[in-house]
Parts: structure tokens; sequence; C-alpha cells
């Protein structure tokens, strides 16, 4: 043999931890373009809508990157029932009429039409003013034309004015009213968007929104889909959009469904849109997830030092005021008594009861650590492992070895996001290899693994009152 120098370079001796998605989501929901069933990144609400255009999911995606939210995976699912534009209601003398004929709204809108200036038919130079947010914010002053037909950019709404049988058509403080509502999707479609944000094995996030008012049906399906990314060991969860109904109804229409891996958003909210500047009536739950995307995942969303939320600046429901909902395991939104701005109450998960995951801090720190424990465990799949040749059962210091290794990477993902061991001052994670197994025949490597969350202050307690130090007990 020539003598000579040789290298074998090693690799993963350094432990480096994988990707783990905190702060990172995904939403699902309706688009007006952009491909379907694929998962595109998006870092800004402009991009949003230049990658899909306008639609629940591009308006959903803005709103979370107000609060905070970094990296979203959008995801258009493609819809079988389209926008319903509702029935005009005029208010005015005018004698000229105003249809909605050919609309296919791409959101839910309070159309709000006004006449600002006068006009006997349609050639004789009316203006108008359009609002698609009920009148909180109006477009600049318009003709109206001549052809009577104007279509609202980036809608999916046409306006069609026509002349009325006699008289002035348009008159000054004319008003035309109707309510749209948003494209909708199938459960079977939902799936479709699912099966393709899946297929990309790749990526790595927290949780997933799905934009769109769902029913416990929906929610059974999409917590199915989350039981086969666990079995497939990406551990996830969802928030999902209750409609907007009365309390009562919605502790009825959800009293059967329970789930560790799903929560729903209860309420809804003015909030203005970072793209339009309009203030729609939107779900809580857009506003959670941008939160949630934005606070570390050990953080409470309704930590009160943390401010109130961005852009919200109407609460159709207040948890303090109208309590409930929270209690039967929905996401809700309340104010403080004496102070101002709004607030997310908790970030609760529709678990059931004396379930650990009830709140989604507790859902993503056991997310996270599943994570890393299941990288860790790769390392040892097929590793050939020492026994005690008298017994089977792994040896003494090759298990305290491996312990070391699987507690080290999980300390390491965990740190500050749990409590912390008083002796070591290290995160309060625990693993111990089962010494009972007998590895020779079962060749099986078992572990128990004990984690120590954070606690959470949910109520805070004064005992006040005055003291007279001449009154005091005098020490003996």
């Amino acid at each position: 043999m020539l003598p000579r120098i040789e290298f074998e370079i090693q690799d993963g001796n350094l432990g480096l931890l994988p990707s783990l998605g905190e702060g990172v989501q995904v939403k699902l929901g309706i688009a007006s373009q952009g491909p379907t069933n694929t998962p595109i990144a998006l870092t800004s609400p402009k991009g949003a809508a230049d990658t899909f255009g306008s639609g629940p999911l591009v308006e959903a995606c803005a709103i979370a990157f107000a609060q905070g939210a970094g990296t979203i995976y959008g995801v258009r699912v493609q819809q079988s029932a389209a926008g319903v534009a509702g029935a005009i209601t005029k208010t005015g003398t005018g004698t000229g009429d105003l249809a909605l004929t050919g609309s296919s709204p791409l959101d839910s809108y309070e159309l709000l039409v006004k006449i600002v200036g006068e006009g006997e038919n349609l050639a004789a130079g009316a203006t108008f003013q359009h609002s698609l947010d009920g009148g909180k914010t109006f477009s600049p002053v318009l003709a109206v034309p001549v052809s009577g037909t104007y279509v609202i950019p980036d809608s999916g709404v046409t306006l069609t004015f026509s002349d009325g049988p006699s008289g002035v058509s348009f008159r000054q403080g004319d008003t035309y009213t109707a309510s749209c509502t948003a494209p909708a999707y199938t459960l079977s479609e939902l799936n479709a968007a699912i099966t393709g944000l899946f297929a990309e094995g790749s990526l790595r996030y927290a949780f997933v929104h799905v934009v769109g008012a769902a029913t416990p049906t929906i929610a059974a399906g999409v917590d199915a889909r989350l039981g086969e990314a666990e079995a497939s060991f990406r551990f996830i969860w969802a928030l999902l959009e209750a409609a907007d109904d009365p309390d009562n109804t919605l502790r009825t229409t959800w009293a059967n469904f329970a789930s560790v891996r799903v929560q729903v958003g209860a309420g809804y909210a003015d909030a203005v849109s970072p793209l339009s500047g309009r203030v729609h009536k939107r779900p809580v739950a857009w506003v959670h997830a941008g939160r949630r995307a934005a606070r570390p995942i050990e953080e409470d969303v309704g930590r009160y030092a943390s401010g109130p939320v961005r852009g919200v600046v109407r609460l159709y429901r207040d948890e303090s005021l109208t309590p409930g909902l929270d209690e039967a395991g929905f996401v809700t939104m309340r104010t403080f008594t004496g102070v101002g701005g709004f607030y997310l109450t908790q970030g609760r998960m529709k678990a059931p009861a004396g379930s650990d995951f009830d709140l989604d801090q507790y859902r993503g720190v056991m997310d996270m650590g599943c994570t890393v424990l299941y990288q860790a465990g790769l390392r040892y799949v097929n590793e050939s492992i020492r026994v005690n040749g008298a017994s089977g059962h792994i040896l003494e210091r090759e298990a305290r070895r491996i312990e070391s290794y699987v507690q080290s990477q999980v300390r390491t993902a965990l740190k500050g996001k749990v409590s912390v061991d008083a002796d070591t001052d290290e995160p309060a994670v625990y693993v111990t290899v089962d010494r009972s197994v007998n590895l020779l025949s079962s060749r099986t490597l078992e572990f128990d693994i004990g984690i120590v969350p954070l606690g959470y202050a949910k109520v805070v307690r004064f005992r006040v009152g005055f003291r007279n130090p001449r009154l005091l007990p005098v020490a003996a």
C-alpha cells in the first residue's frame, strides 16, 4: 500500500436543528387568479395581490401581515360556487335604476352607491360614488357612464345604471345598497388544496388557516387530514372560522365537535384592509392568525403586555361584555375596562374537556418538541447499540449517551419556551430510555419524554387593605 493521507469528512456532529416552521402559516382560500392547490410563499400584502389578485385569501394574508406575520404560504382553493350579488335597495326620488347584472363578487361586500351630482338621464352627466364597505370609505366622485355600465375595479361587481321612464333619473342623495357574498368552496375542493399542500413535503409551517366560514362537517374533514399529517410526522394544527351567527346558535352548532388540532374563531370585527384602505367586517380568526404567527409560539395571544391588535376599529361581539364563547372553546376578541384597543381573549383550541391542549401555545410547543424528537429519533434507526451481555437490555452507558443526545436536541429547540429545571436552570425537558425493554428480542428503542410547559396567569388577584403600623403584632 502506498503511504498517503486520507480524509473522511463527517457530517451531523453539530446537532443542528431542522427548520421548525415557527411563525409560518398556510392560508387556504379563494382568490381571483393564480394556480390552484399549490402553495406559494408570500412575504407582503403586495406580493399576495400580485400572485392571487383579489378575494378573501388575499385580504386575509394582508391583515395577517399587518399584525406582524412573516412568511405565509398561500394556497388558492378552486371554488365551485360563485359570489352572489344581492338585491338592490333604492332610497331616493330619482326615477332611474341600478342593477348588478353580470356581477360575480370576489369577496363579501356591503355595496353602497350614492348619487352626488344630478342628471336628467345617462347622457346628462350625473356623478356618483361607490363604497364596498357600507359607506365607511368611498371612491372618488365618478361620472355615470353614458353606456350605464361601470365595473368596480378588482371586485367582480358591475354597476348597470338605467334611465327612468320619466322625470329626473338620478337625483342628488339617491342611494342604492346591496349585500354581496363571497365565493364558496366544497369540502372536496378544500381537500384537494390540502392534498396539494401536503405534497410539498419540504415546507415547514406551524398551522393552517382555512379562510372562509366553516361548518362542523368541514372541521371534521380538516381534523382527519391533520391526523394524516401527524401519522406522517408532520405536526401542525388548523384555524377555522365560524359563521356570523348568534352566540347560542354557535354553541349549539358546534356542541358535538371536538379536536386537539383544530381551533375555531367566533365573532367578527371591522378591520382596515392594508390593500384598499376599506374597512370590512372580517372574522376575528383573520386577526388571530396574524397575531399568532407574529408572536413566539409559547406566548399567549391574549398577553396584554404585547399590546392591542392592529387595524381593528370595531368589535361586533366583545367577549368581556357577552362572555360564553371562550368557555365553549372558541377563539374570541375582547376589550379591557378603562383602556383602549382590542385584544384576543386567548388561543382556545376546540379540545375536549380535560385535554392538555386547550390553548394553542400548548399545541404549538408540543408540536415543536415532536418535530425535533422525530429528527433526533432518525439518528438511531438501524443503529448498532450495545446491550448488557447478561440481560440483553441496553447497556447503561449507552442509554445515558443516547438520552444526552436526544435531550440536548429538544432542550435547544425549546429553550425559553418551557419551564426550567430548578437545579440546572436548563429547559425542563426530560428524556429517559426504557431500560426494561429487551433490545435483542424486541429490536425497539423506547423513550419516555417529559416536558414541563410554562404557566400562564389567567387570573391576577390582589389582596389589599389599609394598615396601621401601631396595630401590627410585635415580634417576640
